[in-house]
């Protein structure tokens, strides 16, 4: 019986279940989590060039934006004319400008349904004549620094009229596509001129385009590009040569 349980004890495997020094368990653990620590430090500094340079240009993006918007913009004034003068005795409505505080400014008119109704300007810019079919009672005309398309009377104004009620008139700073193709054209003559106006560093470069609803673009070229551009696409609202309000985009690229 004897030498059957030392043989059954000498068939069990040797195993330190409560080892008596834990000491070299507890460094190793120390030692790796001292290397996990150094390796997300080395890390952290050699990314840390790379973030910043990346939300600087991604900051520039959104600066770029506000300024550009900025230089796009012009007041847009709308003024809307009720006339109540006899059709078959006048052709013409004559509007005084300077009481619009429109005075110098260029203009376009159109009927109720936003169609265009032919009109010229005086040669002193003071009053603007409408042409009357004597079918529309209110007209809105559309004031501003930009240019518009011109749709002249093409004939004399046998009777004019300047008998009408001046309604609801607005002041409003919109984006114009004529100032967004002369920002686009400073840039082609004078790229670092554009560049030091809108405060761009020296060290970085930009481009923009503008789309605009038919899925036009208009666009400047692209001076001494890198691998790295950081793009950035803001929705804006524009006006036309037809003073039309349109959706369109602003793509700015930095590099």
């Amino acid at each position: 019986m004897l030498n059957n349980k030392k043989e059954a004890n000498l068939g069990l495997p040797h195993c330190n279940f409560f080892p008596k020094n834990r000491r070299g368990s507890h460094v190793g653990i120390i030692l790796s989590f001292v290397v996990f620590i150094t390796f997300l430090i080395f890390l952290y500094t050699a990314l840390e060039p790379v973030i910043d340079v990346k939300k600087g240009k991604e900051n520039l993006v959104k600066k770029l934006n506000i300024e550009l918007t900025e230089r796009f913009s012009e007041r847009l004034i709308t003024a809307i004319i009720a006339n109540n003068s006899d059709p078959y005795i006048y052709d013409c409505v004559k509007i005084n400008n300077t009481e619009l505080e429109a005075f110098g400014l260029n203009a376009i008119s159109k009927n109720s349904s936003e169609d265009i109704i032919k009109s010229n300007l005086s040669e002193d810019g003071n009053f603007l004549y409408v042409d009357w079919s004597g079918n529309e009672t209110y007209f809105k005309i559309y004031y501003s620094e930009e240019k518009f398309e011109e749709h002249p009377i093409e004939r004399a104004c046998a009777n004019e009229t300047d008998v009408y009620y001046q309604g609801l008139i607005t002041w409003k700073e919109q984006v114009f596509i004529s100032r967004v193709n002369e920002t686009i054209e400073r840039y082609i003559i004078n790229y670092d001129s554009s560049k030091s106006e809108l405060g761009v560093p020296s060290d970085s470069d930009f481009s923009f385009s503008f789309k605009l609803s038919d899925g036009t673009e208009l666009k400047t070229k692209e001076i001494n590009i890198s691998k790295d551009v950081y793009v950035g696409e803001f929705p804006i609202q524009y006006v036309d040569e037809k003073a039309e309000t349109k959706f369109g985009s602003l793509i700015i690229k930095v590099w």
